[in-house]
């Protein structure tokens, strides 16, 4: 069950007139100041997705008290999205404890090289000397130089040259005996460039993406399908409004996740946009050849996969 709801908060600012030549000076610098602060800011470590950022609805002057203060009385509104799923079963539900099956506040961030299969994160390794040798952990690993991207155990050995301009894929193939995955890297036009190895050498996974509905009501008069993505540019911006030049927009650094509204999309001169939530600006639009769409039917329920050996051919074999 998806919830969504939006909280009010108060904000009361009082000043006398001893502290400068007005009490209203006072008092509107300190509602200024709470606007600059507040004003499209999002909390961290909620707990809930948040939708719309903090937004002042009014501001107005309540009023001078018995003891000369001049009262200005400030409402802020922040819309939020609480996923609630089916009632878990699992014996640390029942003790109230599950903390050790997740990360310590970490929701994983798909770096640049990385490749999605199943619910884990695949990079890029150094070839093995013979293809019918299996990987080494410490060869396995890209990292960013400049417009390059090159492999962390030696930085010499270039990757991938202008990194941004392409897009890997999975072949959804492992290597015989192995737990190499066989991909592919593609160019803007989509025309295959060449191919490479990868392997979930430090057990990075997604975890619990799933695909819902928007039932929000009274903000679209359409709804589509609610999905996650990432993106897949080193900047990618976020757009309130793209039919216009002056309205606020932000940037997304790679491998951002979002929630995607794939159902429909903004066509502006001929570039179609995504609707999307979780941006610094909260609610948005991204050019849709900057986000990969996450198919939810691909990833797997996140399981315990440390048995992962040779004789597996891929992450299936963990269920």
């Amino acid at each position: 069950m998806v919830t969504e709801r939006t909280m009010t908060f108060q904000l009361i600012h009082s000043a006398q007139s001893y502290l400068t030549e007005s009490g209203h000076d006072y008092a509107l610098q300190m509602c200024a100041g709470a606007y600059l602060s507040l004003n499209n800011t999002i909390p961290m470590d909620t707990g809930v997705s948040v939708l719309e950022p903090f937004s002042m609805s009014n501001e107005s002057f309540d009023g001078l008290t018995d003891s000369s203060h001049y009262v200005y009385v400030q409402n802020w509104n922040i819309t939020v999205q609480e996923i609630n799923g089916l009632i878990a079963l699992d014996p640390c539900v029942l003790r109230g404890n599950c903390s050790y099956l997740f990360p310590s506040n970490i929701t994983g961030t798909v770096l640049p090289g990385d490749v999605i299969y199943g619910n884990q994160l695949f990079s890029p390794v150094l070839p093995p000397p013979y293809i019918e040798e299996d990987f080494e952990a410490e060869f396995c690993g890209v990292i960013v130089r400049g417009d390059d991207l090159v492999f962390t155990h030696d930085p010499a050995v270039v990757f991938l040259e202008n990194w941004a301009e392409y897009e890997l894929r999975h072949t959804g193939t492992f290597m015989p005996d192995s737990a190499l995955l066989v991909c592919h890297i593609y160019d803007k036009e989509g025309n295959f460039f060449r191919e490479f190895f990868a392997a979930n050498c430090d057990n990075r996974r997604l975890l619990s993406i799933t695909n819902t509905i928007n039932s929000s009501p009274g903000q679209d008069i359409h709804k589509g399908a609610m999905s996650w993505g990432y993106t897949t540019r080193s900047r990618v911006r976020v757009y309130t409004d793209p039919t216009s030049s002056i309205e606020p927009t932000s940037t997304l650094a790679y491998g951002s996740t979002v929630r995607a509204e794939i159902g429909i999309k903004l066509n502006v001169d001929g570039v179609e946009f995504y609707k999307i939530s979780g941006a610094p600006i909260g609610t948005g639009w991204i050019k849709v050849d900057d986000l990969v769409i996450i198919n939810p039917n691909q990833l797997i329920p996140l399981v315990d996969c440390e048995g992962l050996n040779a004789e597996n051919t891929g992450p299936e074999e963990c269920i």
